[in-house]
């Protein structure tokens, strides 16, 4: 059998016991066994901005950014950030639970480290579907 990948979540306030499970299924059903951990990290707007700002040099808020590290060329590591202010406010656009929110959001995320993106409508489309069809494998 293969290596387990290591689920951290930081940020546990934000978040149900039942949402932290679901979290670590979708990492487990979505990734690859080249990655040997992903971490989950909740954060607010501020500090999701200044990440946008350091990392991509975009002073915009956006609701998740995800960051893949290639530790040789068979094993990564991941982290995805989630702004909650910007899940919350996504949650009521769309009028969806925060939960739903937070899963999509962490979904969207784990696509974007296995390769897929998002910057044209296509692409952006494509994206949407993976992660619904996703979300209805674990629910």
């Amino acid at each position: 059998m293969g290596k387990k990948i290591k689920v951290q979540i930081y940020g546990r306030k934000y978040i149900s016991k039942n949402i932290e499970k679901l979290i670590k299924n979708l990492s487990k059903l979505i990734l690859p066994k080249s990655f040997l951990e992903v971490n989950v990290i909740f954060t607010d707007s501020k500090n999701i901005k200044k990440i946008n700002s350091k990392i991509f040099k975009s002073n915009k808020l956006t609701d998740v950014i995800t960051l893949t590290y290639c530790v040789d060329p068979n094993h990564k590591l991941g982290e995805i950030f989630i702004s909650v202010p910007q899940a919350i406010k996504n949650s009521k656009i769309y009028n969806v639970s925060k939960e739903t929110e937070i899963l999509i959001l962490v979904t969207h995320g784990l696509l974007h480290l296995i390769g897929y993106n998002d910057k044209t409508s296509k692409d952006f489309k494509k994206m949407n579907i993976l992660t619904l069809k996703n979300l209805n494998k674990l629910l």
